[in-house]
């Protein structure tokens, strides 16, 4: 069986990229000072509702976008016991993973499977996978919306403000962290490794060895200069979230039109299904048979051969979520596992 190894095309560079456009903030980042002002918050008193200044700190929320931001900032604010409680709580119900989505992207993944042995791809199949994966994301879209204004309720006008400082931290930092500069940012030694470990894997004869180099150079050039364009759209979104959650009249509802709502699910999986078809255009019926099976999801639990089809840090039953990795768009958000 081909190892796992074999088809991790691209990742340095794009968990890099990835990792810039992450807005949860999944470790307890310094806040700017702030917190400090939340000591006298209207925080206190009310059956189990004092200051527990010796309660353990909340653990790291894993969770991407705005929900990540605004609750990891929240952590850092001053919080009675009964608020800590809440927001664990709250940050419980987000993490549940939808039944729907592991029947929405497990269909996905039967269906390229099978136009990857092939090498054609059904496109009325997949039109109706795309549908079913909007789905999904609108629903998760719509507990975020849930979630966080259930926290901006629970806490006082003085932790929103704490909220809004350490989230505007945390976003400076993510702020300065910058896509490797191309082409020297690795690019052609990350493609020839996986260039040699598919020709062994594949046994790619000398021509399909200088097709696929080509397209992975391409796809690695492409995914990088639409980094800087896509960073821009979810640091709008951030800085959009920083201004109005210290607001009393806070509706989250009003700021989700993100760029990773919505169609964009469906969007990722189109430049995957665009990928694959030149991928499988080059590989002979053995070789497509080799990649299929690899790929599928029950070879290798969440672990495929190809980045961009799960693997650490996507969500049980969301595979093809994996930010990065060819035909993904570098600077899709990851979707962390569930809190652990």
């Amino acid at each position: 069986m081909i190892q796992n190894r074999a088809f991790v095309l691209t990742i340095p560079l794009h968990v890099a990229l990835a990792s810039a456009l992450a807005l949860s903030g999944c470790t307890h980042g310094a806040s700017n000072g702030a917190s400090d002002a939340a000591t006298d918050a209207k925080a206190t008193a009310g059956d189990g509702g004092a200051l527990a200044a010796a309660r353990p700190p909340l653990r790291p929320f894993r969770h991407s976008g705005i929900a990540g931001l605004a609750f990891n900032a929240a952590h850092e604010a001053q919080l009675t016991d009964d608020q800590a409680k809440s927001i664990e709580e709250i940050q419980a119900k987000l993490s549940v993973a939808d039944p729907a989505q592991r029947t929405a992207f497990t269909d996905y993944q039967t269906h390229l499977n099978a136009g990857t042995k092939t090498g054609k791809f059904d496109e009325a199949q997949l039109k109706a996978d795309y549908v079913a994966i909007d789905a999904v994301r609108h629903g998760e879209e719509d507990r975020e919306v849930e979630a966080l204004n259930a926290l901006h309720a629970l806490l006082t006008p003085e932790q929103r403000t704490v909220v809004v400082n350490n989230a505007r931290a945390k976003q400076a930092q993510i702020d300065m962290q910058k896509a490797p500069p191309m082409p020297d940012g690795g690019v052609d030694d990350r493609v020839k490794a996986t260039l040699s470990r598919m020709t062994a894997d594949l046994t790619l004869d000398a021509s399909q060895q200088k097709r696929i180099s080509d397209l992975l150079v391409k796809d690695e050039r492409q995914a990088a200069s639409s980094f800087p364009a896509r960073k821009e759209e979810q640091k709008k979104h951030a800085d959009d979230f920083i201004a109005a959650f210290e607001q009393a009249d806070y509706d989250a509802k009003t700021q989700m039109d993100s760029p990773d709502a919505g169609t964009s699910a469906h969007e990722q999986m189109e430049k995957e299904v665009h990928f694959l078809s030149q991928l499988v255009a080059i590989l002979k019926p053995d070789q497509r048979e080799k990649l299929a099976a690899e790929r599928s999801p029950g070879a290798q639990g969440q672990h495929h051969m190809m980045p961009g089809m799960g693997g650490p840090g996507a969500p049980p039953g969301m595979p093809g979520m994996r930010p990065g990795g060819p035909g993904m768009p570098m600077g899709a958000p990851p979707a962390p596992p569930p809190h652990p």
